[in-house]
């Protein structure tokens, strides 16, 4: 290929009225997550200056992700206005909760489905006027907190559908 294929469609490189089958996890970056926040008070990090707080808070509760930082996080890079709406939609809730879901589904929305989607208006304008776009979001557990439990759709939980090895697993034919 000649560039990544988010460029490739961004720069409409692709064939007249190719049919798309964009496919993702539910839960896609729930198991990148798990301990996300930490990473966010590394030196130079926004919330470099809560580190300790951090650790204590992590100590104390027991969660990687616990509240409030991450919505601390959420204002400090958006801002009061915008900062305030994201909370809104992503906000963690009162302290000493476990943030995890809440972060999994923030970087779902803008790691995965707003590129996505940027990408693709680029490609057709802002409808689908060909009606050549299948989103599949998959939601089969394939990860969860521990290897017995499976609870959420994680990156990858689409592969063995889109390649077909999930299918005769399934006893589907």
């Amino acid at each position: 290929m000649p560039d990544t294929l988010f460029n490739m469609i961004r720069n409409r490189q692709v064939r007249p009225n190719t049919p798309f089958l964009w496919t993702y996890a539910r839960d896609e970056t729930y198991g990148m997550t798990s301990s996300w926040i930490i990473g966010r008070a590394k030196t130079g990090q926004p919330l470099a200056h809560l580190k300790q707080e951090i650790k204590a808070a992590q100590q104390s509760t027991g969660f990687q992700n616990p509240s409030p930082y991450f919505d601390t996080w959420l204002t400090t890079m958006f801002g009061d206005d915008l900062g305030g709406q994201m909370i809104e939609q992503f906000g963690c809730g009162d302290a000493g909760t476990d943030c995890h879901e809440q972060i999994a589904r923030f970087t779902v929305a803008t790691q995965w489905v707003c590129c996505t989607r940027y990408a693709l208006e680029r490609l057709y304008g802002p409808n689908d006027p060909n009606g050549v776009l299948y989103p599949v979001e998959f939601a089969e557990p394939n990860c969860g907190p521990s290897d017995d439990e499976k609870t959420h759709a994680c990156h990858g939980a689409d592969g063995g559908w889109v390649k077909a090895s999930q299918f005769n697993k399934a006893g589907l034919k």
